[in-house]
């Protein structure tokens, strides 16, 4: 009898996962959570297609790809990532960039921003994103290196897995000041108060940011893929980008 049951649990367990309906899924950057979104839901008004939509870093997500991830398209914060995979064949083409992310300083508690060696040095706690997993953490990092104050920083600095969450413990107060993307900041400034600057672009580099079809698109969901792509280069997706900060060109 317990041996008729696990046969029968086990075919249940089958069926089960032979019905799963697949589901196109763009992976995209923790930066666009917002951004994305939007586009997302233009995307769907325009065309009738939902796209489902997961978010993470950059680096999470590289790795879940090259596991197998079922994602149809990339939108990395950066163009090594997409790179990466482009050179290791899970992509259909090498990624092209969609926009220029800003880096900002932001705080709850601190109003004046613009002196921003000084403003970081006398902080507490303050919160970058991994700069191993992020490129908005990595640009952070490039940051503090040349304003030469990153050797002192070491027991104030915080970082966070991804952009999103620096993004959270900057807006929470948990931290003094931190730097995050300046589409996370636009996005929480239109409901609540904080202060912010974008960092000087001799500080940094903006980020290309770059995106790619996947494999997995184009073998389960090569119209879904294809009209995504080309519309996150098109005139209404361009709006909304700049509308979050980002720099087009």
């Amino acid at each position: 009898m317990k041996k008729l049951f696990l046969i029968f649990f086990s075919f249940l367990v089958f069926v089960s996962c032979s019905a799963e309906k697949k589901v196109f899924i763009v992976a995209a950057a923790a930066n666009l959570q917002n951004t994305a979104k939007e586009l997302a839901a233009v995307f769907e008004k325009k065309t009738g297609i939902h796209a489902e939509l997961v978010f993470s870093s950059s680096g999470n997500l590289t790795a879940q790809i090259t596991e197998g991830a079922p994602y149809s398209i990339f939108l990395a914060a950066d163009l090594n990532y997409p790179e990466k995979l482009f050179q290791a064949k899970k992509t259909i083409s090498s990624p092209k960039v969609y926009a220029y992310g800003v880096l900002a300083v932001a705080s709850v508690k601190i109003k004046e921003l613009k002196n921003l060696k000084e403003v970081v040095l006398k902080a507490d706690k303050i919160a970058i994103a991994d700069p191993k997993l992020a490129p908005y953490g990595r640009e952070a990092i490039r940051v503090f290196t040349h304003l030469g104050i990153l050797p002192g920083l070491e027991d104030s600095i915080i970082y966070a897995e991804n952009i999103s969450k620096a993004g959270h413990y900057i807006f929470s107060g948990t931290v003094d000041v931190g730097l995050t993307a300046l589409s996370l900041v636009k996005s929480y400034a239109a409901g609540h108060e904080v202060f912010y600057e974008p960092c000087p672009e001799n500080l940094y580099s903006p980020i290309a940011q770059g995106g790619v079809v996947l494999n997995y698109g184009e073998e389960y969901f090569p119209e879904e893929s294809k009209k995504f792509f080309e519309f996150i280069f098109s005139p209404d997706a361009k709006t909304i980008f700049e509308s979050y900060g980002y720099m087009l060109k």
